[in-house]
């Protein structure tokens, strides 16, 4: 790894449950689009 750089792991994923709801659509349609705003959580 390079000198200099600190390795932070990342944070586990829990969504909210309008995340949680759009990734269900997702798996579940065959054709989906999704327009979110930013800063929903």
């Amino acid at each position: 790894m390079s000198e200099g750089k600190e390795v932070v792991p990342m944070k586990k994923f829990i969504p909210h449950d309008y995340q949680r709801y759009c990734i269900n659509r997702l798996l579940a349609d065959a054709a989906l689009g999704l327009f979110l705003d930013m800063g929903l959580g």
